[in-house]
């Protein structure tokens, strides 16, 4: 069986960043029946749901510094930004029960070795997905991880992927740009990624639906739990 490792966000709160994965694991596996096993791709400095929660709990405390430190005119929202994140953290402890019942995640934390390639990684895997949501955005993502630095060349391959961005600030990223132009296929899920993309890599791009609208209304369903009915209180 063929092994497919997918780069994604995994650290958010969100159904969408969730239902994407989840989708597109799906479809992968669909398509070839008991022929590929698809599984996501979690990094320790990023955040992951596979973070032991004291682990957790430091990386978010981060975020919060990274949120408040640049400016000092965000002191003053400190509390409101530190309740907000509390209720945040939260839910992803939620998140972090519930996801790896449907999404199958590679059970080792990747660490930061983004300046060669990642031979024990890359001799798992068959290929690998950077995609879908912004992970070419290189103001939210663009990460060595979501251009797949650790692979071999000839397994790096994108599907959906956004960018977000204009071409002018593109440019002001040479390294996400080496890093696309490196892929064997390059495929975003929006028309203006495609122009962006063209524009900056001279490379083609192919336009895609994102994943969670290659599945079918059963097949969402086949995936559904209705939640358990509340007992009335006499």
């Amino acid at each position: 069986m063929k092994r497919v490792g997918i780069a994604t966000f995994v650290s958010g709160d969100n159904y969408g960043q969730a239902l994407q994965n989840l989708a597109l694991q799906t479809v992968l596996e669909n398509l070839y029946p008991h022929q590929v096993r698809s599984e996501t791709l979690c990094a320790r400095d990023l955040g992951c749901h596979l973070m032991r929660t004291r682990e957790a709990f430091r990386f978010h405390l981060g975020e919060i510094a990274r949120k408040v430190y640049p400016s000092r005119e965000m002191l003053w929202k400190f509390p409101l930004i530190l309740l907000n994140e509390i209720y945040r953290f939260g839910r992803k402890i939620t998140f972090a029960k519930q996801l790896p019942q449907y999404i199958h995640y590679f059970p080792r934390l990747l660490e930061k070795n983004w300046d060669c390639i990642n031979t024990e990684i890359a001799d798992e895997f068959n290929g690998f997905i950077a995609g879908s949501d912004q992970v070419w955005n290189p103001e939210i993502g663009g990460d060595p991880l979501y251009l797949l630095s650790f692979a071999r060349p000839s397994q790096r391959f994108s599907y959906a992927a956004s960018v977000c961005v204009s071409a002018e600030r593109m440019l002001e990223f040479p390294e996400v740009i080496e890093g696309i132009c490196q892929m064997q296929h390059i495929s975003v899920r929006e028309l203006d990624g495609v122009k962006v993309l063209q524009k900056v890599t001279g490379r083609e791009v192919r336009l895609d639906l994102d994943p969670t609208l290659l599945m079918n209304g059963d097949e969402w369903r086949s995936l559904c739990r209705l939640p358990k009915p509340r007992k009335k209180k006499e």
